[in-house]
């Protein structure tokens, strides 16, 4: 009888132990890696390395209301920022994943490379950074890459614009995880 308590405190506890703190208003991807005294980000202007319009401003939109969200850091001057997070769109495609029986595309799937770096600016330590690469056997490594599919035609038809909106979302939402959560 004696055992079997213990095996239940060991275990509530246990229990108590891996959930407690996992919780934060956005996901649950676990505890917060963020150093406590960053509480200011400056989010500069996304750099577009892309023949694509406008992608850039709409990430770096996406990127400011994700973090307003989150809440725990605030967006800031660069001069009066703790952090700063600088990135450059590398790379953006819209590449035709299947066809109808006229060889015309019903859906795509868009793939977006982000190249970031997150900088401490009290001494410009570099607290991460994902930089995407090519090795020499040709694969593609590093970069935050996204990826949505999407129908040109049917039922669940919706625009490149819609598609986008999507990718950007996600990007944002995977980089504020892995800005104060780690990967």
């Amino acid at each position: 009888m004696k055992n079997i308590k213990l095996i239940r405190t060991v275990l509530a506890v246990s229990f108590l132990l891996v959930f407690s703190g996992c919780y934060t208003p956005e996901s649950t991807t676990g505890v917060e890696i963020l150093p406590q005294r960053l509480k200011t980000i400056a989010i500069p202007t996304i750099v577009n390395s892309t023949e694509y319009y406008g992608i850039n401003e709409d990430l770096t939109t996406g990127l400011i209301e994700k973090f307003i969200q989150n809440g725990r850091l605030t967006i800031a001057d660069e001069k009066d920022a703790d952090c700063m997070l600088k990135g450059e769109i590398i790379k953006y495609k819209r590449i035709p994943l299947s066809y109808d029986e006229n060889d015309i595309v019903e859906q795509y799937r868009l793939r977006m490379i982000v190249n970031l770096i997150f900088v401490d600016l009290s001494d410009n330590t570099i607290l991460w950074d994902e930089i995407w690469r090519e090795t020499e056997a040709g694969t593609e490594i590093g970069g935050i890459v996204e990826e949505v599919r999407f129908f040109v035609s049917g039922d669940n038809a919706e625009t490149e614009e819609l598609a986008r909106e999507r990718i950007v979302t996600e990007l944002s939402e995977e980089i504020i995880k892995r800005t104060i959560y780690g990967w």
